[in-house]
């Protein structure tokens, strides 16, 4: 499923989303759609490390050594 989104931009950045998408033969929303779907993915990727590091916090390990230790 895909969803369409409006968003306003400055103009410089219109203009460099125009020039990428000249150089990749892409249109501008094509090349702001891979960005946004980069940054959301670090975004999840961020959010899954906090909650994973809150959880070996819980367990017991404070620092990688603990855990090179608890699997050796």
């Amino acid at each position: 499923m895909t969803r369409s989104l409006t968003i306003k931009l400055p103009d410089d950045s219109g203009q460099t989303l125009e020039e990428l998408g000249r150089r990749q033969c892409r249109s501008a929303e094509d090349v702001a759609e891979d960005i946004l779907e980069r940054a959301l993915a670090m975004a999840r990727w961020r959010q899954n490390r906090e909650q994973l590091q809150l959880r070996a916090e819980a367990a017991g390990f404070r620092s990688e050594d603990d855990i090179l230790d608890a699997i050796s």
